[in-house]
């Protein structure tokens, strides 16, 4: 299965535009995301599945704590377990990582995927190519021997 996962509210925070929705509404940053990234799964010609991982804090209230936004597929964690965790877990129980591309700029996030084989993404990933997005992290990148070190950590902890 190809599949992308975005860490949802992490990829909101970093595109202004979807930040400046966010703080009027997070229903409105939520819907406004999924239609950017059926715009770039339209654009990419992406014939996989897309999941939209968000925190669930009580604002949003569904019985399966899954739904459906714009032909999105949403995920709401429980109340207390963060969107990176849910995104950990769908990494460690999938039998196949490859296909899986993760979007995130939270190291957590991007740790694991190195731990699961999985591919990741910066935020910027996702918007289509001449948008010009502002308020990125601009952080240097990190020389592999440090990266390879904190994989090798972050394995050992994971007891991998």
């Amino acid at each position: 299965m190809k599949a992308v996962i975005l860490d949802a509210y992490n990829v909101i925070h970093a595109i202004p535009s979807l930040i400046a929705k966010a703080d009027r509404s997070l229903q409105a940053s939520r819907e406004a995301l999924a239609h950017l990234v059926m715009a770039w799964k339209r654009a990419n010609k992406f014939n996989g599945e897309i999941y939209l991982v968000f925190d669930g804090k009580g604002d949003v209230f569904t019985r399966n704590q899954t739904s459906t936004i714009a032909g999105v597929k949403c995920l709401f964690t429980q109340s207390g377990e963060e969107a990176d965790d849910r995104i950990i877990t769908i990494l460690k129980r999938a039998k196949n990582t490859k296909n899986i591309i993760v979007v995130s700029d939270d190291g957590k996030v991007i740790n694991a995927c190195k731990v699961y084989g999985a591919s990741s993404k910066p935020t910027e990933y996702v918007v289509q190519r001449g948008v010009k997005i502002s308020g990125t992290s601009g952080k240097k990148a990190m020389d592999v021997s440090t990266e390879k070190a904190i994989t090798e950590f972050y394995k050992k902890k994971l007891g991998l």
